[in-house]
């Protein structure tokens, strides 16, 4: 990934800051440590995220709005699509507004168990992080001092 940061970022860091993704603070690292330069990474992030990803995200909600509220469907049948919808906000705002205890949807164990394994990914891929960048300190630190004997 750094020789491919290395020519064309701007194209490679826009893109990866127009698509959705959890990941895309390990792009920013890789910028940093490859040495893209600041306006470079700037600017592809806020043209991807700011002309692109907003405008399409607006949009969506926009349509989706637009087709649940002029639904012919009458909201009070229990399959329909329109009802899940309304009931999944209700719930959501239930739980907000007393703080879980109405209103609040069980959560299953396989759902539990996600969060942790993801909590405990998180965790690895920082850890990997600082330890890389420890050892890239003590590496140029090294080189720096190898110059000077």
């Amino acid at each position: 990934m750094e020789k491919q940061l290395s020519c064309g970022s701007f194209v490679i860091i826009f893109t990866l800051s127009a698509v959705p993704n959890a990941l895309f603070d390990l792009c920013g690292l890789v910028c940093g440590s490859v040495g893209v330069p600041f306006w470079t990474f700037f600017l592809a992030v806020w043209s991807g995220k700011a002309l692109v990803r907003t405008p399409f995200r607006t949009c969506g909600l926009a349509a989706s709005i637009v087709w649940i509220s002029s639904s012919s469907v009458d909201p009070t049948t229990p399959g329909t699509l329109r009802a899940k919808i309304e009931n999944f906000g209700r719930n959501a705002v239930l739980k907000f507004i007393d703080g879980g205890n109405e209103g609040e949807i069980k959560q299953s164990q396989i759902v539990a168990t996600i969060k942790v394994v993801w909590t405990c990914l998180s965790y690895v891929m920082f850890a990997f992080f600082i330890i890389s960048t420890i050892e890239q300190i003590a590496q140029h630190h090294a080189r720096v001092k190898k110059r000077k004997f």
